[in-house]
């Protein structure tokens, strides 16, 4: 199936919604999480598309993934990793663990890098350039109550709510 290239430019908006994160800090505005809500239609397509990718997942995907991963998400990993320190301290072995947030990870994403890794890494073409070319043409308005800001771009970042980002950051 061949996908359509250019999506009519009402699709191609977004809100950028804000999503407080430490209600100790409402004042500071590194204590919220950007939410750009992409179109309905977008969406759709892109869940739709992302089950046509599980064949590609599946061929990158690890069993150590717990991000991006078809039937997989944090609480896997949360519960996963507490299976583990449990088996291990019943078993007498000392447990180290750590973890790491990726401050602002979505909207610090280099799109032309994560586009390429995702050619490399043999994406289908047809869904990638599709994806491409919405990303790149992509104009957000900030919204707050319910004001919206005026429309701008984003150089680097992909929608945290878009149905690709989350295998494109596992990937």
């Amino acid at each position: 199936i061949k996908e359509q290239q250019a999506w009519p430019k009402s699709q191609t908006q977004a809100r950028a919604v804000f999503l407080c994160k430490d209600n100790e800090n409402a004042g500071d505005p590194m204590a919220y999480r950007i939410l750009k809500i992409t179109s309905t239609l977008y969406r759709v397509w892109a869940s739709t598309r992302m089950r046509n990718l599980e064949n590609w997942i599946s061929s990158w995907a690890d069993k150590a993934h717990f991000a991006g991963i078809p039937g997989v998400g944090a609480e896997d990993a949360w519960y996963t990793t507490q299976l583990e320190i449990e088996l291990q301290r019943l078993i007498g072995s000392q447990v180290t663990a750590g973890s790491i947030d990726v401050f602002k990870c979505f909207d610090q994403i280099i799109r032309g890098l994560i586009i390429k890794l995702a050619d490399e890494a043999g994406m289908p073409s047809n869904i990638l350039e599709t994806y491409k070319a919405f990303i790149n043409d992509l104009t957000i308005r900030q919204q707050v109550g319910r004001s919206l800001g005026v429309e701008h771009t984003h150089p680097c970042s992909i929608p945290q709510g878009c149905p690709f980002s989350m295998s494109l950051i596992g990937l």
